[in-house]
């Protein structure tokens, strides 16, 4: 998996993160899914609800991505405030149930709780595109982040 943002390494504060990776594969056949996650545990910028699509800030903090400024890095599974430790999650099936989007669908960046949805938002010069994954049933998603493409 590779991710592309304008983020590097080096920029954010050791103090501030540690790496957490569970891979836990489970292949029942050549047609299934492998159960993948890879986390890592940060500091919260600002209160973020559960199942937002997240982005790291220049202070190495996390905080709520948009498609009009910031991409998506990863996802978080529960509702945080300020100052609280985040896993962040940046791939595999995540359990969101009656999530309103159509099965088989790729999911985008967006706006609003949750901040992606089936549809791509109106866009205008400057925004950003970015398919964060898809539908797999109506109580699973798959995260699987592109790098984001700005509109000129």
């Amino acid at each position: 998996m590779s991710i592309s943002t304008p983020l590097e390494a080096r920029q954010i504060p050791r103090s501030k993160l540690s790496f957490e990776i569970n891979i836990n594969s489970k292949i029942n056949g050549l047609n299934s899914l492998a159960d993948s996650t890879i986390a890592s545990t940060l500091i919260a910028g600002e209160d973020i609800p559960a199942l937002s699509l997240v982005y790291l800030d220049s202070a190495g903090l996390v905080k709520i991505a948009n498609y009009s400024s910031f991409a998506a890095i990863g996802i978080v599974t529960q509702d945080l405030l300020e100052d609280d430790p985040v896993t962040l999650f940046f791939e595999g099936k995540l359990s969101s149930t009656a999530h309103g989007n159509a099965i088989g669908e790729k999911l985008f960046l967006t706006t609003g709780s949750p901040n992606y949805s089936d549809t791509l938002p109106s866009l205008t010069a400057g925004d950003l595109i970015q398919e964060v994954g898809y539908v797999i049933d109506s109580d699973t998603i798959y995260l699987d982040l592109s790098g984001p493409l700005r509109l000129e």
